[in-house]
């Protein structure tokens, strides 16, 4: 009877210590996937921000910006968004001036398209300022209008010509800022290593390319 107690005890012990163990090991496990998953949002989150300023003209231009996240396509391409260039029906002569300023844009040295881009960035920001700004005089009475900008402001860390530049951004109309946003997304994609054949392209979203002023 004494032999069986010890051997009934020993097999509960036994028993206990694999529960304990599977628990550790399942708890081992679940902390290993929560940091697995940890590391890959942070991974996202430095992707995104890597591509922060053309997923911006993405969405201003298509609706929606690229997940940057592997499926269906691979490497760079999964980066890039860009709206298709049939919906552009712009008569030939236009058309023909875009060409040119694709032409223009790839000659530019990097430091050069870099600061446009970033130029494109703040004026689309300005654009986007001013809509919110627009849409709340119409709901109310206060003077939201002079808090518009027509205009990026002046900058005194850049050169005279670089702020001529981007003022002059604020006279094109939303047709003319969507041409220049495309034609530099595709560039960025271009000197990343991806050839036309390769890009993403999509309808452009009703509610993209809104006409800003």
């Amino acid at each position: 009877s004494g032999c069986m107690q010890q051997a009934a005890a020993a097999a509960a012990a036994a028993s206990s210590s694999r529960q304990q163990a599977a628990a550790a090991a399942a708890a081992a496990a679940a902390e290993q996937q929560q940091l697995q998953n940890s590391l890959a949002a942070i991974r996202q989150s430095l992707v995104e921000a890597q591509y922060e300023l053309t997923d911006r003209f993405s969405l201003y231009l298509c609706g929606r910006q690229p997940t940057h996240q592997l499926g269906v396509v691979a490497g760079a391409a999964l980066h890039f968004l860009l709206p298709d260039r049939g919906d552009d029906r712009s008569p030939e002569k236009a058309a023909s001036a875009t060409k040119e300023g694709r032409v223009r844009l790839a000659t530019l040295p990097d430091r050069v398209f870099q600061e446009l881009c970033r130029d494109l960035y703040d004026e689309l920001d300005r654009r986007d300022n001013n809509r919110i700004v627009q849409q709340r005089c119409r709901q109310a009475t206060s003077a939201f209008g002079v808090l518009e900008l027509f205009f990026l402001p002046l900058s005194p860390h850049y050169s005279s010509t670089r702020n001529q530049g981007r003022q002059k951004l604020g006279r094109l109309s939303g047709r003319e800022f969507g041409a220049i946003l495309s034609d530099s997304l595709e560039e960025a994609a271009r000197r990343c290593g991806l050839q036309p054949s390769e890009m993403l392209r999509q309808k452009k979203a009703a509610t993209a390319n809104p006409a800003n002023p």
